[in-house]
């Protein structure tokens, strides 16, 4: 290879690798403004799903003791049912109802557990609220 070839070798490499610099630079430039946009969108939907996550709460808290009482009479009637599919499990050889009792108890016992965190959160905050009260602290009104 002569000396002209080998400058015009190098001449070219140099210029590929600014024209690779130049084009690298523009898609760090437009990946970065595309990070951005994705990081704004996901903290506006972070903070929508935050403000329904905390009026679903307030919703909640505010009506402790219907919750408590539908909860628990749900409770009740799924407990019923998880008897009675065992019962009949075991008095009959019923496919269906032996395959659906467990499940009927399963949810039963998940019910009795919201049921059971319901009444004793409502009773905690019947018991606060009256403390208030006799403090001669004002409760807190329904907005």
């Amino acid at each position: 290879m002569d000396h002209q070839t080998t400058k015009a070798a190098v001449f070219k490499a140099k210029e590929m690798a600014a024209t690779a610099k130049v084009e690298a630079g523009e898609f760090a430039t437009s990946a970065a403004g595309r990070a951005l946009d994705l990081a704004k969108s996901t903290a506006t939907g972070a903070k929508t799903v935050s403000d329904r996550v905390v009026a679903t709460a307030k919703k909640v808290d505010e009506n402790h003791q219907e919750i408590a009482a539908k909860t628990d009479t749900v409770s009740m009637g799924l407990g019923i049912a998880a008897g009675v599919a065992v019962a009949g499990a075991k008095l009959t050889a019923i496919p269906l109802v032996v395959a659906a009792s467990p499940a009927i108890g399963g949810a039963a016992a998940v019910v009795g557990v919201v049921a059971g965190s319901a009444h004793f959160y409502s009773k905690w905050k019947t018991k606060k609220a009256k403390s208030q009260t006799a403090d001669g602290e004002q409760p807190k009104v329904k907005e």
